[in-house]
């Protein structure tokens, strides 16, 4: 990790899709916010592909890495519980008792 802490937040809207930026310590994003999965897939693994495929591609665009993040951050219309896992997600039901934090990139 580098000497400046790095931070990845990770906004899962209502309507469609995500978006991701990332921080320093600041409260102004050091990227340009990103749409990284443009409409949800039907298939709760296809979802978290287009996310990671996204942070992979924003942190590669600074010679960064996962291992470089200090945190991750989630703000989500649906309702996540304290392991990560989707419990209410009005618009995409198919999501719910899927885990954001133990989900896996095919």
């Amino acid at each position: 990790m580098t000497s400046t802490p790095l931070y990845l937040a990770l906004d899962i809207g209502a309507a469609s899709g995500a978006k991701l930026a990332l921080f320093t310590d600041g409260s102004m994003p050091i990227t340009e916010p990103r749409n990284c999965a443009l409409r949800y897939h039907e298939v709760f693994d296809d979802f978290v592909d287009a996310l990671l495929a996204g942070a992979e591609e924003t942190l590669g665009e600074m010679n960064r890495s996962f291992k470089d993040l200090a945190a991750i951050g989630i703000a989500s219309a649906g309702i996540l519980g304290k392991d990560g896992r989707f419990q209410l997600f009005h618009n995409r039901p198919q999501y719910n008792g899927f885990n954001l934090v133990t989900a896996r990139r095919k």
